[in-house]
């Protein structure tokens, strides 16, 4: 069984995936259960409540300025997905649309305030597999096999769609040129980062999640506002998805996958994942599982190694006092550039498998 504090890629292996219900609801599975992605596994009564929407950050206009672009006033109902504002023309039209349906009940300081309406919440498997256990009034677990990928931080939820990779090449950056209605409904793939212009692209084109090698930390206030999930692998900045990772996300290209930010409401997680489930047995990758021996692949995820690869040059655990004065357990890697470096085991993450 794979634990989230074990490995954190793994080409194979097996996952217990807990969704969970925002509210008390009713649970429509019971344990043994074969279920698909979209089947609807849960359901609860979500009461009104008032949700309030960074429109002029999401349009890069200035806050004072928002009334010029709405297309819908204070006490106008609107229905989920509606654009309710609207800045730009186009190729470069920048639109908002509402996140659920309700009425608008107030506008200040760039933001409107929406009273959404009450509404019934239905929660899908998201994942291909067996029940495994059943949480009285709150949810299920589900188990499965497949490729199991985590993150370093996710925000927005969860997401199910087909893994499509933007380009080729992990330098590869979401910018607006590079993203089209060929991407509708998908899971997005991007080898390095994505501009604030990239990402509202994407939401114009309906994409169901995006994972990016890392992201600008001053972009994350703006991701708070997408209407889809974005996940980055590596970390804040600049950097690209390793090669070995990246390689691992396009031989599941074209494969259905779930995205988890590890929040409440979603799945109860250490770090955010990414699972590609596997519909048949002879789909699993041949080959152990990943075991930390002389020669394993791997990848450092904190500085000052962010994001490199190398392989393990000594198998036999060791301990050593490090630079904040505390002594950890690690082994030495051999980066790919040649230089040999000490690893806490809790900065690897083991890549071996399935011919990375």
């Amino acid at each position: 069984m794979y634990h989230p504090s074990a490995f954190k890629v793994v080409p194979y292996g097996r996952v217990s995936l807990e969704r969970l219900l925002p509210f008390p609801g009713e649970v429509l599975v019971e344990p043994g259960q074969r279920v698909e992605p979209m089947d609807v596994v849960g359901r609860a009564h979500i009461p009104s409540r008032i949700r309030i929407l960074h429109v002029a950050q999401r349009l890069s206009i200035a806050a004072d300025d928002l009334q010029k672009y709405l297309l819908k006033g204070l006490g106008e109902r609107v229905e989920e997905g509606e654009v309710i504002a609207e800045a730009g023309r186009w190729p470069f039209r920048r639109l908002y649309r509402a996140p659920a349906e309700g009425r608008i009940v107030n506008e200040a300081h760039g933001r409107l305030l929406l009273e959404v309406s009450p509404s019934t919440y239905e929660l899908r498997a998201y994942l291909k597999g067996v029940v495994t256990q059943v949480v009285s009034r709150r949810g299920v677990a589900i188990e499965t096999s497949g490729a199991i990928m985590e993150g370093a931080w996710a925000m927005g939820g969860d997401a199910f769609g087909v893994l499509k990779m933007l380009d080729e090449a992990p330098e590869g950056r979401l910018v607006p040129e590079a993203i089209d209605m060929g991407y509708h409904g998908a899971i997005v793939v991007v080898g390095s980062w994505a501009t604030k212009e990239g990402l509202g692209k994407a939401e114009e084109i309906g994409v169901q999640g995006v994972i990016l090698g890392s992201l600008p930390s001053s972009l994350v206030g703006f991701v708070s506002s997408l209407s889809f999930p974005v996940m980055i692998m590596e970390g804040f900045g600049e950097v690209p998805i390793s090669r070995p990772l990246f390689s691992l996300f396009q031989q599941h290209a074209g494969r259905e996958a779930c995205m988890t930010s590890g929040l409440p409401h979603g799945v109860r997680l250490l770090r955010p994942q990414v699972i590609v489930p596997f519909l048949r047995a002879e789909e699993a990758p041949r080959g152990e599982s990943p075991a930390l021996k002389e020669g394993t692949l791997v990848r450092l995820v904190r500085e000052p190694y962010l994001g490199k690869v190398g392989y393990v040059a000594s198998p036999l655990l060791q301990k050593r006092r490090v630079e904040w004065g505390v002594e950890v357990e690690g082994v030495e890697v051999e980066l790919e550039e040649g230089e040999r470096v000490f690893v806490p085991l809790a900065n690897l993450e083991l890549l071996e498998g399935s011919g990375l």
